[in-house]
């Protein structure tokens, strides 16, 4: 994925259904491996045109620490007004 930020955040895995605190990659704002929770303001460099919304694609670093699931766990980040507001796992089949 070369350079991404990333984003902890209490997500349900997609196999098992247990929800436990994965880190999510994204390319979003300054990326520069920063690391983000929710509600933390997206940093931007300054020759950047600032984004205010967006839906974001990510995926989990590691496998899932409840069944160790580790196949192409998506994830949709929405930002809203600046802000990493909420992160959903994506079902399979679909965005």
């Amino acid at each position: 994925m070369g350079a991404y930020n990333v984003l902890s955040a209490e997500l349900e895995c997609p196999a098992c259904q247990v929800s436990s605190v994965v880190r999510v990659q994204f390319r979003f704002g300054r990326v520069f491996q920063l690391e983000y929770t929710l509600g933390d303001r997206v940093e931007w460099l300054p020759n950047q045109d600032p984004i205010r919304h967006a839906e974001l694609e990510g995926s989990v670093e590691d496998p899932c620490p409840a069944c160790g699931h580790d196949d192409a766990w998506q994830v949709c980040v929405r930002v809203d007004d600046h802000t990493l507001a909420a992160a959903r796992t994506v079902s399979r089949g679909g965005y």
